[in-house]
């Protein structure tokens, strides 16, 4: 059997200490996986085969759940862009939990309520959390949090429960971890509000949010790319698409490693995978 050790190359790995009890657990995190942009919607066939290796791979990890940190379709609501994704993710063992993460694309750089209604209908809650060993995830519409003009009832509610879920999280003595799809900063704060991070004041106040309740880490996509920064002592780090990436990097996923004391993350490059693993035709 393939080993963890032998399909994950080292991309960079992080450490943080904390003071977390409860057992290690090992998730992977994929982005954007983003069915038909490569074609433009004409076809799903690159998509289609990244996420099978993908799936391939994460079968063989056998982590303790899966993320995936949105923009799951290229066209919201496409029937066969929603249909193979949920066909292809299903393929993972039903021993492994998956979490889907809310994107753009999912529910619409503005999201007004039939966009939320669609995805729910679609994918289930836009916002939860859930608890893993030592870790305590807490999942966000990042479209929401950034722009809620045309569903302003919706980010209120979402609003008020994360505030009450911060405080439950920070007396449970585990790894606070956020999942959502876009990154507050890509460098630093005061830098221009663009398309790909949050805008002011929305951006400092989560961050100040996040500080206040010891946030230790937040899991982000949107960019295809990688990038990692200290927010203050809250590590961001945003994954390379599974689909098209700009730039260098290559499509892949992240395995991420909470222990009581300890959190390794590690990104692994699906071409380092191809020779490795039984890919299908």
């Amino acid at each position: 059997m393939l080993r963890y050790t032998d399909i994950c190359p080292l991309f960079f790995t992080f450490l943080i200490f904390t003071g977390c009890s409860s057992r290690t657990v090992r998730f992977v995190q994929m982005a954007d996986p983003q069915m038909g942009m490569f074609s433009d919607n004409l076809n799903l066939e690159y998509e289609t085969k990244h996420l099978e290796t993908a799936v391939d791979a994460i079968n063989t990890i056998n982590p303790d759940f899966v993320i995936v940190s949105g923009d799951l379709t290229n066209e919201k609501g496409d029937s066969l862009q929603v249909v193979t994704f949920r066909r292809l993710i299903s393929e993972i063992s039903p021993s492994i939990p998956v979490y889907l993460v809310p994107g753009n694309h999912d529910v619409g750089n503005i999201p007004d309520d039939s966009g939320i209604t669609l995805y729910r209908c679609l994918y289930g809650k836009d916002y939860f959390r859930f608890k893993k060993g030592s870790l305590y995830g807490i999942v966000l519409n990042s479209s929401l949090m950034r722009n809620d003009s045309l569903a302003k009832q919706e980010a209120e509610m979402q609003d008020h429960w994360l505030d009450k879920i911060l405080i439950r999280a920070s007396r449970s003595g585990k790894n606070i971890m956020i999942f959502m799809h876009h990154p507050l900063f890509l460098d630093k704060p005061g830098e221009p509000t663009g398309y790909e991070n949050f805008p002011e004041p929305e951006r400092s106040e989560y961050l100040e949010r996040f500080k206040k309740y010891n946030v230790t880490a937040i899991f982000t996509g949107h960019l295809h790319r990688n990038r990692m920064i200290d927010l203050n002592g809250i590590q961001q780090f945003t994954t390379a698409a599974l689909s098209t990436n700009f730039g260098r990097d290559s499509s892949g996923f992240r395995v991420v490693t909470v222990s009581k004391k300890q959190v390794f993350q590690r990104y692994i490059r699906l071409d380092s995978l191809s020779n490795q693993i039984n890919v299908r035709k």
